[in-house]
């Protein structure tokens, strides 16, 4: 079986750790013969590979072994003892049906979450405090809640204190109080112009290396003279901006 990474998430590690338990469940039905003649279970209950573990092992296809006229016997033996080839001789591939997967445990043969828990699960007896934390009249992101705490997982004081140590959960907590209250934010807020004059309120913008401006023009009681708005091209967000303010510079 594989390393497994130290970055593995923990539900990653449980399934390579029952991966050996579930394998031996799932065989295959022969179609085009497109799986590995070694190392996938399609004779039997196990692979050829288990069966014969004294013998060199291949990335060797099922179909390599078969030809118009149906298993080639004197390639088999080359490989594996005679009385297993003559039993592939049995076999027939289906050239224009897929191989197909199955599941042992399940009377169609199709995969089945439940079926794969009660597989590799350990039972035990039901303690009576996961009676009430997963109860129906609990919703269920609550029901988790409880159960992290229960386990330990929620990193309450002591939890912490057990993980990192004392001192270091002492820090630890230092940093999880609140942050010193914010300064008050100073209010910012539009001014109409001295009377007589105008005021040009611009912006421009680029997206996919299109540029445009625009603007508005008003006088000293707010209202709006007038609104403009321009294309400029491919240019920068830079001359966009400079460009609507000159643009309302020549209309005011």
């Amino acid at each position: 079986m594989a390393t497994v990474s130290h970055y593995a998430s923990p539900v990653w590690r449980r399934l390579k750790l029952i991966g050996p338990q579930a394998e031996p469940h799932v065989v295959w039905k022969l179609g085009r013969g497109h799986i590995f003649f070694w190392h996938d279970c399609w004779m039997g209950d196990t692979t050829l590979a288990d069966q014969f573990p004294q013998l060199p092992h291949s990335s060797i296809q099922v179909h390599d072994f078969f030809d118009d006229t149906g298993r080639n016997i004197d390639k088999l033996i080359q490989i594996i003892p005679y009385t297993i080839a003559e039993q592939i001789g049995s076999i027939l591939l289906t050239p224009h049906v897929d191989d197909q997967i199955m599941w042992t445990h399940t009377s169609d043969g199709r995969f089945v979450t439940k079926s794969a828990w009660q597989l590799v699960r350990t039972g035990s007896t039901i303690q009576a405090v996961y009676r009430m934390i997963w109860s129906s009249i609990i919703p269920t992101t609550d029901s988790f809640f409880c159960w992290r705490l229960w386990q330990g997982l929620i990193p309450v004081d002591v939890v912490i204190q057990r993980r990192i140590g004392s001192h270091m959960a002492s820090s630890f907590l230092v940093s999880l109080l609140p942050p010193p209250p914010l300064p008050t934010p100073t209010l910012v807020f539009w001014r109409t112009p001295l009377v007589g004059s105008y005021k040009i309120n611009t912006d421009g913008c680029v997206k996919d290396r299109f540029a445009s401006g625009g603007g508005v023009i008003r006088d000293s009681s707010g209202q709006c003279i007038r609104a403009f708005f321009s294309f400029y091209g491919d240019c920068t967000i830079l001359e966009a901006e400079l460009r609507a303010i000159l643009d309302g510079i020549i209309l005011a």
